[in-house]
């Protein structure tokens, strides 16, 4: 019996860490007015944004050699990465059409969208 409970305990310690590796989702973000292509209609336009899903409440994003720790959520339909501080506050969104659009929050107020980018799921 101690044999058995010892066997449980090891599979799900092992699914559990198994489903952490998984759980990382990453997104490339692009100029979404670029439509280069190569000879084989594969996108050639230079990634702009990357971001990733690290746990269901943490992520990271990229932007010119720079990583971003954030806080990481859905939001209705959208998946939202928010990171700063106090004094200045980013977010960026991606919509379920995979337009992704990116924030900077001065106060409370509505703001609009400084970038938008398409991104893909990889």
């Amino acid at each position: 019996m101690k044999k058995l409970f010892t066997i449980l305990l090891l599979s799900i310690i092992f699914s559990t860490a198994s489903f952490a590796k998984e759980f990382t989702e990453i997104w490339e973000c692009k100029d979404r007015y670029d439509t280069s292509e190569d000879f084989f209609g594969i996108s050639i336009s230079e990634v702009l944004i990357t971001a990733k899903i690290t746990s269901s409440d943490s992520g990271e994003i990229d932007v010119a050699g720079i990583t971003h720790k954030t806080l990481y959520g859905v939001q209705g339909f959208d998946r939202r990465w928010d990171f700063g501080d106090e004094s200045s506050r980013y977010g960026f969104i991606i919509r379920p059409n995979g337009l992704g659009a990116y924030y900077e929050y001065t106060d409370d107020k509505l703001t609009e969208a400084s970038l938008v980018v398409k991104c893909t799921k990889k």
